[in-house]
């Protein structure tokens, strides 16, 4: 569907387009259906995704994971092995 909205995108209003994403309660679901949205908007165009950035012990990433399943934890008990 992501690849269909850009090609609609890139015929009908020069590519620009917008995705808003929602969470989910399947982490590893959430990181493979953003990836796969992300790799849509890229492909064809001789452009690759980064690799995901570490979570280093301290690091405002690390942090902010961190607090995210500080707060969601009780609702998501699969979140604290984030």
């Amino acid at each position: 569907v992501a690849g269909q909205l850009r090609a609609l995108a890139d015929t009908l209003c020069g590519g620009r387009i917008v995705y808003v994403l929602e969470g989910g309660y399947s982490l590893l679901g959430v990181e493979e259906g953003t990836r796969a949205v992300l790799e849509s908007l890229i492909a064809d165009r001789g452009t690759a995704l980064p690799a995901a950035a570490p979570l280093e012990p301290g690091s405002m990433l690390r942090d902010l994971v961190d607090r995210t399943a500080r707060i969601h934890a009780a609702r998501i008990p699969d979140l604290g092995a984030a």
